[in-house]
């Protein structure tokens, strides 16, 4: 697909384009293992990329900054100028779906993302800030935020709060 169906291409570091550019919703991102483009997923913007796994995990989500991506394609005949309000709420809903309800004691990657985004937002996550660990002051941030953005205020992590992070 890198080779045959992307028309502008090129390399990626730490989920930036090396050549400066913009990684637009709709590119294709890569994986080289060393011989060929082992794994393919979709840039959805914001950050995040759509890849199917495999026929258990099934089709989830990944941050393009996980490392893994190495290559990024435009693909012939998707219209990459476009970058209208309605295209990103679609974005933001898709992204929303498909992220893990978290909630106090969860840990990992998904928790670290959430945090970085109430931080960028400027709520308070204590002195252990982004630390991927959902602890009581996560909590804390995380009622704050669904409480200024109208959400139930259940320190839950799920898809309507997701979609507002994600906005």
């Amino acid at each position: 697909m890198y080779r045959k169906f992307c028309v502008n291409k090129g390399e990626l570091s730490k989920g930036k384009r090396t050549d400066r550019g913009t990684l637009k919703p709709g590119t294709a991102v890569f994986v080289w293992n060393g011989s060929s483009y082992s794994h393919v997923g979709l840039y959805a913007g914001g950050g995040i990329v759509i890849e199917a796994m495999s026929t258990l995990k099934g089709v989830t989500t990944t941050k393009v900054t996980a490392g893994k991506w190495t290559h990024w394609g435009e693909v012939t005949g998707v219209d990459y100028a476009g970058d209208n309000a309605e295209l990103r709420m679609q974005n933001a809903e898709l992204n929303a779906e498909n992220r893990l309800t978290i909630r106090r004691g969860s840990k990992g990657e998904t928790v670290a993302e959430m945090q970085g985004i109430l931080e960028r937002l400027g709520y308070d996550l204590g002195s252990c800030g982004v630390d991927g660990d959902f602890g009581r002051m996560t909590e804390k941030a995380v009622k704050a935020f669904q409480k200024d953005h109208g959400l139930t205020v259940d320190g839950i992590c799920g898809p309507k709060t997701w979609k507002e992070l994600m906005n």
